[in-house]
Parts: C-alpha cells; sequence; structure tokens
C-alpha cells in the first residue's frame, strides 16, 4: 500500500456471472517514514455481502459492454440472453475498444444480430462478421450513434433485413454476396461493393462505390448521393421491371451499366442529373428524366461508349440528352431497323456533333442506316464486302455525303476505278486487321 498520509478512495468491483458488485471505500495510509501511527491506517479489510435477489439484491447488470476489452461480441450476447427479463427494454451500449468480430456462440448463428435495444458506438473501429455467421440482419431496434463500418468477408452470404436507426454514416462493405431486402437511408447509409450485392427489395442509399457485380433484379436501387461504379469488374445491371434512379446533380460511371428495365436520372418535379460516361452504358430499356429540367448522359473520353440495344428507348427528343462529342467516344446503335422504328415520345435525344455509328451486315441494314439523320459513321462487319461508286445501283452504294466508314477485320471495300479513298469517304477508320481498299474497273454498276 503507498506509505504516505493521504486518504484515497478506490472503487472496488467484483463481476460475477449474474452481474457486478461495486462498492466505494476510502483507505488511509501511514505518514511517509514516520514512526506516528495514524489512526485508521494501515491494511484494511473491505467487508462484501453479495445479495443476488432481483429485486432488492446489490448486484447490477451492466448498460456498457466494452468489446473486446471486457467481452466478446458473443459473450455480450450470451450474458444479455441469459438474463432476458433484465434486457427486454433495457437500452445497452455495445462499445468498440479495439476492430472486432461479429460472433455468436448460439447454433442459430443469426442471433448474432438480434433485435435488441442496441447503441452501438464504433470510435472509429470495425466491425467483421465472424466465420461462423450466417443468415439475415435483422436489427431494426439498433442505433448507429457515430460512424461504422461493417465488413462482410469472402466467401460469405448475408441478408440484411433492417439496420436500426443511423446516428451518422455507416459503411457496408461487402466483399461476399451481400442482399439487401429494403434497408434505406439516403442520408447514411453506404454501401462499398466488392463482389456481388443483389436487391431482394426497393433500396435507398447516399453512397455506392462498386467495384464487383450490383444485381438489382426487379426492384429499385435510389443513389443519393455519390455512385462510384469503376474497376475491371464492376457492373451495375438493371433487370427488367427494376429501377437504377440517380438523384444526384453530378454521377459518374467508369466501369459498365446495363439497362434492361429503368435507368433514372435526377429528382422529380426538381434538379437534373448528368451522368458522365468514361465505361459503357448499354441500355435495352428505358431511360428517363424525372426533373424539371432535362438530365444528361456524356461521354467523356476516347473509350466511352453509349450502347443502344434493340428494345431500348428514351423520353423524347426534348428530355434526356445524350452527347458523345468529337474525342469522347461514341454511341452506338445496335439494331438500325429497330431504331428507326421507335415512336416519338420514346425517341433518343442525341446532342448535335456526337459520334454516332451503327454496325451494318447486309445491303438492307446499310440501305436504312443512311437514311437515318442522327447517324455520322457506319461500321461495316467483319468478314463483308461493299461496293462503293458515284450512284447506287443495286448492291453498289452511291459514296456516303456525309457518313464516315469503319471497318472491322477482314472487310473488303471496292471502289470505282478513278476513286480513292480520300476522294470517297468523309472518315475512314480501320479498325480490324486485313481491311482491304480495292480500285475495280468494273464495279457492278447497272446503266
Amino acid at each position: 500500500m503507498p506509505n504516505n498520509s493521504t486518504s484515497t478512495n478506490y472503487t472496488v468491483k467484483i463481476q460475477t456471472s449474474e452481474g457486478y458488485y461495486e462498492k466505494n471505500a476510502n483507505f488511509v495510509f501511514a505518514s511517509t517514514g514516520g514512526t506516528i501511527s495514524v489512526e485508521g491506517a494501515g491494511v484494511r479489510t473491505l467487508n462484501v455481502s453479495l445479495d443476488f435477489n432481483n429485486n432488492t439484491g446489490n448486484i447490477k447488470q451492466p448498460t456498457t459492454f466494452n468489446i473486446p476489452q471486457d467481452y466478446t461480441w458473443a459473450a455480450a450476447l450470451k450474458y444479455i440472453n441469459s438474463h432476458p427479463k433484465l434486457y427486454l427494454t433495457q437500452e445497452v451500449e455495445f462499445k468498440l475498444t479495439g476492430d472486432a468480430e461479429i460472433t455468436s456462440e448460439e447454433e442459430d448463428y443469426s442471433a448474432a444480430f438480434q433485435d435488441l435495444n442496441i447503441n452501438l458506438t464504433s470510435d472509429g473501429h470495425k466491425l467483421t462478421v465472424g466465420s461462423g455467421i450466417i443468415g439475415s440482419v435483422n436489427s431494426k431496434r439498433w442505433k448507429f450513434v457515430d460512424a461504422a463500418t461493417i465488413i462482410v468477408p469472402e466467401d460469405k452470404e448475408l441478408t440484411i433485413q433492417s439496420l436500426g436507426t443511423l446516428g451518422a454514416a455507416v459503411t457496408i462493405e461487402n466483399n461476399g454476396t451481400l442482399a439487401l431486402n429494403g434497408i434505406s437511408d439516403a442520408t447514411n447509409l453506404k454501401i462499398t461493393n466488392n463482389n456481388v450485392l443483389k436487391l431482394n427489395a426497393a433500396t435507398e442509399v447516399h453512397t455506392l462505390t462498386n467495384a464487383g457485380t450490383v444485381l438489382t433484379n426487379e426492384f429499385s436501387l435510389t443513389v443519393a448521393n455519390t455512385l462510384v461504379n469503376a474497376g475491371e469488374n464492376a457492373a451495375i445491371t438493371v433487370a427488367k421491371g427494376g429501377t437504377l434512379a440517380l438523384t444526384a446533380a453530378a454521377m459518374t460511371n467508369a466501369a459498365t451499366i446495363t439497362n434492361n428495365g429503368t435507368l433514372e436520372l435526377g429528382v422529380s418535379g426538381a434538379a437534373a442529373t448528368t451522368l458522365t460516361n468514361t465505361g459503357v452504358i448499354t441500355n435495352a430499356g428505358k431511360i428517363k428524366s424525372v426533373s424539371s429540367s432535362a438530365s444528361s448522359i456524356a461521354n467523356s473520353g476516347a473509350a466511352a461508349v453509349i450502347e443502344l440495344e434493340k428494345g431500348g428507348v428514351s423520353d423524347g427528343a426534348s428530355t434526356t440528352e445524350y452527347s458523345a462529342t468529337t474525342g469522347n467516344g461514341k454511341i452506338i446503335i445496335k439494331d438500325i431497323a429497330d431504331y428507326s422504328a421507335i415512336v416519338t415520345a420514346e425517341e433518343y435525344n442525341i446532342a448535335a456533333g456526337s459520334t454516332v455509328t451503327t454496325r451494318v451486315t447486309d445491303v438492307e441494314e446499310y440501305t436504312t442506316a443512311i437514311g437515318v439523320s442522327a447517324i455520322n459513321n457506319i461500321t461495316l462487319a467483319a468478314g463483308t464486302t461493299w461496293r462503293f461508286a458515284d450512284s447506287a445501283s443495286g448492291e453498289v452504294f452511291a459514296v456516303p455525303a456525309t457518313q464516315g466508314i469503319t471497318t472491322e477485320a477482314n472487310v473488303n471495300v471496292l471502289l470505282a476505278n478513278g476513286l480513292t479513298a480520300t476522294q470517297t469517304f468523309a472518315s475512314l477508320t480501320v479498325e480490324g486487321a486485313n481491311t482491304v481498299l480495292k480500285a475495280v474497273n468494273n464495279i457492278g454498276q447497272t446503266q
């Protein structure tokens, strides 16, 4: 004991399986180097009597569980479950004192996410779903007090039914397979997906950072603030009947978005959205602006592509605008006959000066493409042969007045004698190997 004459207060805490006993004790110690005894100094005996009576006893129940300093996640849950009457309505705090694992000692491992009155304080630490945990998260009574990160490891499948009240930003980092059953928080919920993310109900998030696969199924996914879709394997697929709604003023796609349902841009009756595309956006469904002014999809960079698939439509000539200006990739019309048949109310609004091309395989497709004013480049399919002269006749085409020509591999371009490539085409781009340009005397014209 300290050898001084001070009076010191100590808190004595005794932990038991049924709670803890706590008592304050005052100790007086002898003076330093002195020979005079101090009344009450020396070794003290502290008499403790533990009373476990639920109503009148002196055993307290913890309301804060320090994890992993004093308890594992599983041990804290086990203690709560062994005292159901005490914690049925009692609010408790799970306070992270370091990075921790969500674990359970129950055979039903989903018990690790019990719907208890838990206030989770992270203090900058992360929670990882433990190796034994499977099933669903149904924690609507949880409260996230501060910013939190929950990590779903590789090879783990987890479904989140509810997450409770988010008092600050909560990031779910998915490295396995994660299903969302309708959790929504446009202010605080952030999803970082590195593997497979799928929807089982309508979902709204503040931020989606995707480097893996996102499947909307037939449900809606609303991204309210930030979309980061980037990486070699990053792909968002909107299923038929599903919706991807992007509501912030500026969004960016650097990978792949495939829309078979609805791609919705802007806030209903309010601000528009500009989706900047440096990757590939494919539309086989419907793209529409819901904002008070037209939203837009704008290519940026030579590799950017907007693909207009068969069956895909937009929302008319004065709404969503698509642009692929010089040096900023291209817009590809995949089925020229289907595109030409789109009714006015569902046609695409393509910005002037955009590079728009379509791939043709025969005379019929080429003839249709020449008649579409939006097209300024025609791609000749691999392995085909084409004939050009001053005027059209049969399978001989007139020199295109404004459209450039792009060739895939093994394309033969036969020119009427006296014509050269520079005289014939507004532009000629050879994208495939073994393209042959050849002048012939008898091009096959009829008089």
